[in-house]
């Protein structure tokens, strides 16, 4: 078996299991900030949920306290973030909301994207369809006005994965072909892997065999190029 029919698998049966799991690896909130990922890395991996959680309050009490409501609202989103990974999803939805509101305030466009998807994520694993479709909606309106490519694709991914949920399919290839345009003019093999993919298993659930293998082949395509082969 040749490398990219091994990597072409691997990334079928990703996205066969992931059927049964609410949130596909896309779908995880947008990158963060580097001013975030500094707060993440602070809060040692191994440390407790609790102590990781104790960081990021002080943080919080002490940015509210000298009125700083941009890194406060930093510190709500890594502390969503955590919530979210310990899989604590309604703790979750208090910070990206509290999140919201203060980006909202500030008129950051940026950070109300990430509170927008990061909820939309989170409302997905609580199994509130509707409201996640919303904040996708929502922060694919911003990412537009911020001609921000890389979080128009993630967003279109996701809400293609809620209509693939409900099992409206034409809807569902509709948003995967849209993410799939945004990361070939990315030139983002990695998302038009996963894009084709993705439409490959929706066409195969039709039972239109030919456009699946389609996508399929193109899967192949992309990976066959990203091994050099």
């Amino acid at each position: 078996m040749s490398n990219y029919t091994v990597e072409a698998y691997k990334y079928l049966s990703k996205q066969t299991n992931e059927t049964d799991v609410p949130l596909k690896d896309d779908e995880k909130p947008l990158l963060l900030e580097k001013r975030e990922k500094d707060e993440m890395n602070s809060a040692e991996p191994n440390r407790s949920l609790n102590e990781q959680v104790k960081h990021f309050e002080r943080k919080i009490r002490a940015y509210n306290k000298a009125k700083d409501k941009a890194n406060e609202g930093e510190a709500l989103s890594s502390l969503g973030i955590l919530y979210y990974k310990a899989s604590k999803f309604f703790d979750a939805r208090s910070c990206h909301e509290r999140h919201l509101v203060i980006a909202k305030s500030l008129h950051n466009k940026r950070a109300e994207k990430r509170a927008y998807c990061n909820l939309g994520c989170t409302y997905r694993r609580i199994g509130d369809l509707d409201r996640a479709l919303e904040c996708y909606e929502e922060g694919l309106t911003l990412v537009k006005e911020l001609n921000d490519k890389l979080g128009e694709a993630k967003l279109l991914n996701n809400i293609g994965n809620i209509y693939e949920q409900r099992n409206d399919f034409d809807k569902a290839v509709y948003y995967h072909q849209r993410r799939l345009d945004v990361a070939k003019e990315l030139k983002d093999l990695d998302g038009e892997s996963k894009a084709c993919a993705s439409l490959g298993n929706i066409y195969h659930l039709l039972g239109n065999i030919r456009e699946s293998i389609n996508y399929y082949e193109k899967l192949v395509a992309c990976l066959k190029y990203k091994l050099g082969e």
